[in-house]
């Protein structure tokens, strides 16, 4: 998205269904129906405030125009390519599968820049991996790979937030703003540097 949206819109995400009619190695003929996950990449080149509610992202722009994406399908990834500046956070009372997971990409790689703000209390996660289940008469759902990562410089004041061990969360620059700051999941520790606001006294669980 390269500038303010005129207006307000709504987009609703669902998984794709597809036909498959195939020959095996012994010359078996198949005809089977693949359900897919659905991966979604937003790109921004303005600030914007991510709020993750029940199933949904609202993008909130300066303008106050908004881009709300709803996904109620648990096999749905959407990765958020933001402008240093933006803001991401959650509702609150929140449950696992409320959520879709937060992949947050700060699209800056200078270093003076202000980071994104990483706000909220989230909820934890489930693995990042949903298996594949056969539903019967040929129709298969396939398994899905959930990216939960961030990338990039960032003002953290964030609890629970869900990370994974993905390459994406290896170069990590976190500005502590919070008393009480903490990381869920289980990544590489590359190039992840911790940074302290005002010399604030705070913790940081991982």
């Amino acid at each position: 998205m390269d500038q303010f949206p005129s207006e307000s819109r709504i987009i609703h995400l669902e998984p794709l269904m597809l036909y498959k009619y195939y020959k095996d190695n012994y010359d078996d003929y198949f005809d089977e129906y693949f359900v897919y996950g659905i991966y979604v990449n937003c790109y921004f080149i303005v600030p914007v405030t991510a709020t993750y509610g029940k199933r949904k992202i609202t993008l909130s722009f300066e303008n106050g125009k908004s881009l709300t994406i709803l996904a109620p399908h648990e096999r749905t990834s959407v990765s958020l390519y933001a402008q240093d500046g933006s803001i991401v956070n959650c509702e609150n009372d929140l449950q696992s599968a409320d959520v879709i997971p937060p992949c947050i990409i700060n699209t800056y790689r200078g270093e003076s820049g202000q980071g994104i703000k990483l706000n909220g209390i989230w909820p934890t996660l489930k693995s990042s991996k949903i298996k594949s289940i056969y539903l019967g008469n040929g129709l298969w759902v396939n398994s899905f790979y959930i990216s939960r990562s961030f990338y990039g410089n960032y003002s953290y004041g964030a609890q629970n937030f869900p990370v994974s061990n993905e390459y994406s969360s290896a170069n990590i620059v976190l500005t502590l703003t919070e008393t009480n700051c903490s990381l869920v999941g289980d990544f590489y520790m590359n190039n992840f540097t911790i940074n302290l606001q005002n010399d604030i006294e705070t913790t940081l669980y991982i």
